[in-house]
């Protein structure tokens, strides 16, 4: 059993996540934040799940099907994701359980350089190591990237902000709230430097990523059409 150091079970969760795990790999709980907004999945369908990185169980014998647990190149961010699209892509069979309800702190995330650094690096890196096997999880690389430039760098604004899932938000209150976000404590400067520095190790340490892209698409071509139908997909 996985759970963030910020979430906590409702009553009788791990008897269903339990009961529910006999037929599955993996299962995920319904994530909800405290006041009752969704917080994952966004997409309805046992089939059709987001990494739900907050919550989940899986078995140790499942576990030894892939080809490391968590990407150690990530430290922190997406490496949830990066697990789950390796979880498709090794045949684990990954269940939804909405009987079982895991609730998640909204809280201010902390004001650091450290975390806009890993979000532009470990996104890019993320987008290079799976390039070319689910396109469709980084067909928005451009927009993502300028996104976190105009946010990080050119607004001096927090990427996060986890105030916002007090209610249900609509597109033009989310641009809103971009503008209103909490300052980031560094300069902008400083920021156009991190920015930087993540773009210059993903260039230091190309190789290494398409190594491991290549191996990804050697698993790819040995799936079979049941795994690679399009139904089971996960989100970068």
């Amino acid at each position: 059993l996985f759970l963030d150091n910020d979430v906590y079970l409702e009553k009788n969760c791990l008897d269903h996540l339990v009961e529910f795990s006999k037929n599955y790999d993996v299962v995920v709980p319904k994530v909800l934040f405290e006041n009752g907004v969704l917080f994952a999945p966004h997409e309805k369908g046992p089939q059709i799940l987001d990494s739900i990185s907050a919550a989940f169980i899986v078995s140790k014998k499942s576990m030894e099907k892939l080809d490391e647990f968590f990407d150690k190149t990530y430290l922190y961010h997406y490496e949830e994701t990066d697990l789950f699209c390796r979880c498709y892509l090794f045949g684990l069979k990954l269940g939804y359980q909405p009987k079982a309800t895991v609730y998640h702190v909204i809280k201010e995330r902390p004001d650091s350089e450290k975390l806009f650094y890993l979000t532009v690096r470990n996104y890019l890196y993320g987008y290079m190591k799976f390039m070319g096997i689910r396109n469709q999880f980084f067909k928005n690389i451009i927009f993502t990237m300028s996104s976190l430039f105009f946010v990080g760098v050119v607004l001096n604004r927090s990427w996060f902000d986890q105030q916002s899932k007090k209610k249900p938000l609509k597109i033009m209150d989310k641009i809103l709230g971009m503008i209103r976000r909490k300052r980031i404590s560094s300069s902008r400067i400083k920021n156009t430097i991190l920015f930087l520095k993540a773009l210059r190790w993903n260039i230091i340490n190309i190789e290494n990523t398409f190594n491991k892209n290549r191996r990804l698409r050697g698993r790819k071509a040995t799936l079979n059409e049941s795994t690679t139908n399009g139904k089971n997909r996960c989100f970068f």
